[in-house]
């Protein structure tokens, strides 16, 4: 059966934000989908636009039939 964009955009991915010092801004990087990455002038804004971006990111893994990982589970007591 094949999974709804809905599901996936509910899982758990990791989310990386990095300030850029260089620009000014904020890199926002899911790094499970290989590729998934954007900017923003304030870290929220990076993580709204990085929302954007993992829904671009997965309809077009959806559309082309290509592999979708699922996130992996974060200990976050490590």
């Amino acid at each position: 059966m094949k999974k709804e964009i809905g599901h996936y955009m509910n899982l758990p991915y990791k989310i990386e934000i990095v300030k850029d010092n260089e620009f000014n801004s904020y890199v926002a990087i899911c790094p499970e989908l290989k590729g998934c990455i954007t900017t923003g002038e304030t870290e929220y804004e990076a993580l709204k636009n990085l929302e954007d971006a993992k829904r671009i990111w997965l309809i077009d893994a959806l559309e082309s039939n290509g592999n979708i990982p699922e996130p992996v589970l974060h200990n976050a007591l490590r």
